[in-house]
């Protein structure tokens, strides 16, 4: 009895602490973002001043504007921006409003894990919890992601919030509810980012439907058996479609070309067009088919097991409807999107395999052997459950699904692995505390005292966490890296003084991460709210490091055509931003503005230099020939 009454005490004080430890965190990077006034780069900037155009909308009134705000946004879809849209609000159009969301949902997730590990384990849930929120808080990458205006950080909360709410889903009273919570969790994901909502929705539909239909094998036999029998005898809708997916690979396979069809040429260079009319045509063919025979489809609806109706209900309409919109095409944003990147870097299947694990390891870790011993824990089976909804397989499915995905894509960067990163910690999570309560059970016979030994395990588990924590200057220096300095602002200040300060239209050389076009956008919308965004400086293709003669000379002969104003906002040679990076984005502006002002063809407006940034802003046009 002393050691039940020992271990809860010791178990309250464990998670007291914990709590303002979590608490004590988030005050940190909330501070942060407010004492470091650093100008964002690109993705930052755009994910922000897509929800500055939102809070726009809604100051304003303008209900029509706020739905154009959320339909222009397909590459990175609605979610982020609608979530961040309070804080600008209520904060303003400041370029910290939205890092500030950022440390609220770091926040959220701490309090979606803590009762999501309350379910990894039938009587250890608390344990479970602690240790969870602890890998959590140790992890120096989720705390950088605190305080920034990045989509990470939304997805975590979005995945553990959805989480939580299908660990409530079971059969007991409720499961509706919850699932229905956890299927429209499962589609704001998906509209968050997509490749965060592909890394679940996969797992999420394989375990769903495996647990609908226990034979599901048989049933892929008796589909795959029709399929065969329909293509050796197709009927004419189906050899269409056989014929338009056939077309749709070839244009992916070769890159297309040109047909000539009643004497006009016709491009099929990307398929994505093509495939969203394919989609419109697939809803039509269905909608016919309801309205001739209503009663088999309704028929054929209530057959499918309550809780895939459920998930399609609130999961696949809300996509489908979304993917329907037929402006901007959001079918072509989507494969692009998760398409390899061009620029990615060829590598061995070996290199490839290990880049995530020492990734986690190294970014997501207190240190690369706890990491390790972390991934260690992760790729154990959960225990075996005869329920075919367990969450423990659900978590396992997802796990390795994850980790096969983003080592597969071409483009690979330690960030991506963010959302399997929460992965791994709940299947450690789960996998420890499993382990140790079997070892305990077999070893120690006495509730209490196995009781006692938890409690004080858990002390243990988060003074060793206070102990290790990380320092928040290295979060703050981390942030701080991230951002261009402070002084930059001024630099975009110039930049849009300089291009609405005649109304002839302007083209901006010196584009760049650190000079983006949501950047400027922004900067515009703050300073010169009433100014026409169309009046934003023109953006010229980027020429790569290194580009040919030939393809300088063009630009210039382009420039010299146009007969616009010039707005060239270029580092210098010795200033203190112009890394790796930096410098091939901005090398082809600046061999060209170089040229131009050595030819005696600049005419000069305006010059000024900012000397702490190192970046130099010109104000030109070009001599008539």
């Amino acid at each position: 009895m002393r050691g039940t009454v020992f271990g809860r005490v010791a178990t309250w004080l464990a998670i007291a602490a914990l709590g303002l430890w979590g608490i004590r965190t988030t005050f940190g990077l909330v501070a942060i973002v407010l004492s470091e006034r650093g100008v964002p780069r690109w993705d930052p900037a755009a994910h922000g001043y897509a929800a500055v155009l939102l809070a726009q909308s809604v100051r304003h009134g303008d209900a029509l504007g706020f739905l154009a705000g959320v339909n222009r946004q397909v590459t990175w879809p609605f979610v982020d921006s609608i979530l961040r849209l309070p804080a600008f609000l209520l904060w303003g159009d400041r370029y910290e409003s939205g890092d500030l969301v950022s440390a609220a949902l770091y926040a959220g997730s701490l309090v979606t894990l803590f009762l999501l590990g309350l379910k990894l384990h039938a009587t250890r849930g608390v344990p479970a919890a602690c240790l969870l929120v602890t890998l959590a808080l140790l992890s120096l990458t989720y705390l950088f992601f605190g305080t920034t205006t990045m989509l990470e950080i939304t997805g975590a909360f979005l995945l553990s919030l959805t989480l939580v709410f299908l660990s409530r889903a079971g059969s007991g009273p409720g499961w509706r509810r919850s699932l229905r919570a956890a299927g429209f969790c499962s589609a704001a994901l998906f509209l968050c980012k997509y490749n965060f909502g592909l890394l679940w929705l996969l797992p999420l539909g394989l375990h769903e439907s495996s647990a609908a239909w226990p034979d599901w094998p048989a049933r892929l036999r008796r589909g795959a058996s029709r399929l065969l029998r329909g293509v050796k005898r197709p009927r004419p809708f189906a050899l269409f479609v056989f014929i338009y997916v056939a077309v749709l690979l070839g244009i992916l396979v070769t890159g297309g070309g040109e047909v000539r069809i009643g004497g006009h040429a016709v491009s099929l260079r990307t398929p994505w067009h093509l495939a969203y009319y394919l989609y419109v045509i697939l809803l039509i063919r269905l909608f016919l088919h309801w309205r001739r025979d209503p009663e088999r489809l309704r028929a054929a609806w209530r057959s499918v097991p309550e809780r895939m109706r459920v998930l399609f209900a609130t999961v696949g309409l809300p996509l489908a409807v979304w993917f329907l919109i037929p402006y901007p095409n959001r079918v072509r944003a989507f494969f692009r999107f998760v398409s390899n990147r061009q620029e990615a870097a060829s590598a061995g299947a070996l290199h490839r395999l290990a880049f995530y694990p020492q990734a986690f390891a190294h970014d997501y870790a207190p240190s690369p052997f706890l990491g390790y011993a972390i991934l260690a824990l992760a790729v154990i089976p959960p225990p075996p459950s005869e329920n075919r909804l367990d969450l423990g397989r659900l978590l396992y499915l997802t796990f390795w699904i994850a980790l096969l995905a983003t080592a597969l894509h071409g483009y690979q960067q330690s960030r991506f692995f963010f959302i399997a990163a929460l992965l791994v910690w709940l299947r450690a999570a789960q996998s420890c505390v499993w382990l140790i309560e079997r070892s305990m059970a077999s070893v120690i016979q006495h509730r209490g005292v196995r009781d006692a030994a938890w409690g004080a395990g858990l002390l243990a588990l988060v003074g060793g966490g206070l102990a290790i924590r990380p320092d928040l200057a290295q979060t703050r220096a981390t942030h701080r890296a991230f951002e261009s300095p402070a002084g930059f602002g001024a630099v975009l200040e110039t930049v849009t003084r300089e291009v609405i300060r005649s109304d002839r239209p302007a083209v901006l050389l010196g584009y760049s991460n650190r000079l983006s076009t949501p950047l400027v956008a922004w900067q515009l919308s703050r300073e010169r709210p009433e100014v026409d965004p169309s009046r934003l400086p023109e953006r010229l293709p980027w020429l790569a490091r290194g580009s040919g003669e030939a393809l300088l000379q063009q630009r210039i002969d382009f420039l010299k055509s146009r007969g616009k104003r010039i707005v060239a906002a270029l580092p210098t040679a010795d200033s203190p931003l112009l890394d790796g990076e930096y410098r091939g984005e901005v090398w082809a502006d600046s061999v060209i503005v170089d040229r131009l002002a050595r030819s005696g063809d600049l005419i000069s407006e305006s010059d000024t230099l900012f000397a702490d940034v190192g970046v130099r802003v010109r104000s030109f046009h070009l001599a008539a020939r």
